[in-house]
């Protein structure tokens, strides 16, 4: 718990290369292509709530925010689903069969949402 937002961070930068390196220089460079891949577009709806979560990362934002600043960060979640989903569907278009990264991210998104529900039942006291 110690370095979670750091971590936090270093994953924002980590994807933001990865985007970059993949997507944005041709983006920058010629522009919008007229139909994503359907992987791109839920790995593009990750980046952007990452980037949320990546702004919000900071003392002032937490106090600012309150509540609705947890609710944010849930989106951690989501973006688990999505980030899985994104490298499912990346392996289905170019047809490899890559099943180390979709066991890893089968893995990660399993403990995260088993640690959601073991904190929501924490919480209601049922454990």
């Amino acid at each position: 718990m110690l370095f979670r937002r750091q971590i936090g961070i270093l994953v924002f930068f980590t994807v933001l290369i990865h985007y970059m390196f993949l997507r944005g220089f041709r983006v920058l460079s010629f522009g919008l292509p007229s139909i994503l891949p359907t992987f791109e577009f839920v790995g593009f709806i990750a980046f952007q709530l990452l980037f949320l979560m990546f702004i919000t990362s900071n003392d002032w934002a937490v106090g600012r925010l309150k509540k609705w600043w947890v609710y944010l960060h849930r989106a951690t979640y989501l973006i688990v689903f999505l980030v899985f989903l994104h490298i499912l569907l990346a392996e289905l278009s170019f047809r490899r069969a890559n099943i180390i990264f979709l066991a890893i991210s089968l893995a990660i998104l399993i403990l995260e949402w088993a640690s959601l529900i073991y904190s929501y039942l924490i919480k209601k006291n049922k454990i």
